[in-house]
């Protein structure tokens, strides 16, 4: 799957630096609507997560993805034994 190409970059108006994500030619996803999100990780317990700042006012996180969340399957990266461990509890 092509999801595109990553950049090393800074932001033009604040110096900060940044990752950027660009559609290639042969991906199958684009921006649909802008969102401003923030990339928090954490090692214990060990996630990355997307955390929206701010959002079109109909959106939902998974828009900003340009797809619908993944269906639970039960084999998700965290279990109902690490629910409560981080501030972002599903």
């Amino acid at each position: 799957m092509d999801l595109g190409l990553i950049y090393e970059a800074d932001n033009v108006h604040t110096g900060a630096s940044a990752v950027v994500l660009m559609p290639g030619e042969r991906a199958q996803w684009e921006p649909t609507e802008a969102w401003r999100l923030q990339v928090c990780s954490q090692v214990v317990p060990p996630y990355v997560a997307l955390e929206v700042e701010q959002a079109p006012s109909h959106g939902q996180a998974a828009g900003a993805l340009g797809h619908a969340r993944p269906a639970d399957h039960g084999g998700g990266a965290r279990g109902d034994e690490g629910r409560g461990a981080h501030p972002l509890d599903p």
